[in-house]
């Protein structure tokens, strides 16, 4: 499509994705060999295994989106400038916490061990680990940070574009947070990119001139029961 990607942190934390899972899927090969499983089961290998595959085919793809839909939530975009230390602390504590695990598993370290003897060599591995994770704590005090400040400083968004890149549905409402009924009508999409091509024709919302209202159901508990 000659696209330019726009590295935004949800884009930062979307191509943090490929590497870092592709390291858990590779690991999870191994782990697949029943001769090199007898070696690394219940090991500090398995661990380290267990998050990066979790950690990066879940929470990256959590945050990505957390940023990306949070104008449509809220009303209004997390400050850039604070989504950036936050992402390189929480990716780069992520492999420090995690990568000196696969190392300490090789070594025969097992897994739900609290203590060990200082003969055992685990000890500075362990402190590095312990070094990434407090990195991961602090990058998450900068996305709390992050959500109190936008929540105080951020300019609310008027239009339903938020980021000015849209090309899906949820975007094509007049405003940034959509109305309790999402959409007055149904929307007309034919393709992929209809809205896209609607804002190269200049109606960039959808119109609700056919819009009648009707009368929707009281809110009621009576689900819970």
């Amino acid at each position: 499509y000659q696209g330019r990607i726009s590295f935004e942190s949800p884009m930062l934390f979307s191509l943090a994705f490929i590497p870092t899972f592709t390291s858990g899927g590779v690991t999870g090969v191994m782990l697949a060999m029943a001769s090199t499983d007898y070696q690394y089961h219940n090991t500090y290998f398995l661990v380290a295994h267990f998050h990066y595959t979790l950690v990066c085919g879940v929470v990256f793809a959590c945050l990505a989106a957390l940023i990306f839909w949070y104008p449509k939530m809220m009303g209004y975009k997390l400050n850039e400038r604070l989504n950036i230390p936050f992402f390189w602390l929480f990716v780069i504590g992520f492999n420090v916490c995690f990568m000196p695990q696969f190392i300490l598993g090789l070594d025969g370290m097992p897994r739900r061990l609290y203590t060990y003897m200082p003969s055992d060599g685990w000890f500075m591995l362990n402190v590095i680990s312990t070094i990434g994770a407090l990195l991961m704590s602090i990058g998450f005090l900068f996305l709390v940070a992050n959500i109190v400040y936008s929540h105080l400083k951020s300019p609310r968004i008027a239009s339903g574009d938020s980021w000015g890149i849209g090309r899906s549905l949820e975007w094509s409402t007049a405003s940034s947070i959509p109305p309790v009924y999402n959409f007055a009508i149904t929307p007309d999409w034919d393709d992929l990119d209809t809205f896209v091509d609607m804002k190269k024709q200049g109606r960039h919302y959808l119109d609700n001139h056919n819009y009648k209202d009707i009368h929707m159901p009281n809110n009621t508990p009576v689900g819970f029961f």
